[in-house]
């Protein structure tokens, strides 16, 4: 071992640079593997608000079931169940599962309230949620004012 003038060993004066650089490695990896992970987050985010819209502008425009983009028939929709929706809309197919909400506002005692879910929805943070205004017609006439929400979320959560 050879000693310095300053009292401390050659290989000891080194062991405070070398914690240091470990320290700024340690901080840079966990920095870089937090952003990395952002990232992800939201790519995916960015992705199922696509599907989201697409599904919403799908199912809008669907030709059993409206007569024109937001106009829903309503002996369509009377007749329409669970099985008819997992029938057209199939959830390992679109790569997500789904609720339809469909809340009619109109006030008439004939309401077309009704909803479709393929599975238990988890979290609303994993829920991604789309809203508009429709108009449900039948064949007297009227048209019942109904607010259709749609939410979405991954296959496996």
């Amino acid at each position: 071992m050879k000693w310095r003038r300053d009292g401390v060993a050659g290989f000891f004066a080194d062991i405070p640079a070398l914690l240091a650089i470990i320290i700024g490695l340690s901080i840079f990896t966990f920095s870089l593997y937090s952003a990395h992970g952002s990232y992800l987050d939201r790519r995916g985010s960015e992705d199922m608000a696509r599907r989201l819209d697409s599904f919403a502008k799908e199912f809008n425009t669907n030709s059993v079931l409206t007569s024109s983009p937001g106009v829903y028939l309503g002996e369509a929709l009377r007749n329409l169940n669970q099985s008819d929706v997992m029938e057209l809309y199939p959830p390992e197919a679109l790569g997500f599962h789904y609720r339809i909400d469909f809340q009619d506002d109109s006030g008439y005692a004939n309401g077309y309230s009704t909803s479709f879910e393929t599975d238990k929805m988890p979290s609303q943070r994993d829920v991604f949620a789309k809203s508009t205004s429709v108009l449900i017609t039948e064949g007297t006439g009227r048209a019942h004012l109904a607010r259709l929400t749609f939410y979405i979320w991954r296959l496996n959560p």
